[in-house]
């Protein structure tokens, strides 16, 4: 179990705090995985704007904070973000997919971070016509789709 909970709740109320957003935060553990949930109204669009950049920017923050003394990472999810994103990321990496079939041409993807390219790679992995491959650095990596030939 992660023993700084409230320290990090009150870490993430403090930025919320300091970029004008009434929300509401609560912890769960799902799966293994330590989940603090924002939820807030209109003012809280800012941390989804560009595919969640300043959510997760902010969960870097806490885990580099918070995650080095504890072994499990601190995931941030605000109004059922994760949930959609995946599904959109899933709907994306099969259609590109088609697309690659089609073509037979590599497909790369726009650049995203490790937890959405991993969405990407287990959505094709049963695909035996194409395979998925991560390439570039820091923030320009991204998933590239394949033939598989």
């Amino acid at each position: 179990m992660f023993e700084r909970k409230e320290e990090a709740i009150a870490f993430v109320d403090k930025i919320m705090h300091h970029l004008g957003i009434k929300a509401s935060l609560s912890w769960k553990e799902k799966d293994g995985q330590q989940i603090l949930d924002i939820r807030g109204e209109d003012e809280i669009d800012i941390l989804l704007a560009n595919g969640g950049k300043v959510l997760y920017s902010i969960e870097y923050l806490v885990n580099l904070v918070f995650g080095e003394r504890d072994e499990s990472r601190i995931v941030l999810d605000c109004n059922d973000f994760r949930a959609l994103r995946s599904y959109e990321l899933e709907l994306l990496a099969k259609k590109a997919a088609e697309k690659v079939k089609l073509s037979q041409r590599p497909f790369p993807l726009q650049p995203m971070p490790a937890s959405e390219r991993r969405i990407v790679h287990l959505a094709l992995v049963e695909d035996t016509q194409v395979k998925t491959e991560s390439q570039g650095f820091g923030d320009n990596r991204r998933v590239i789709i394949m033939p598989a030939k």
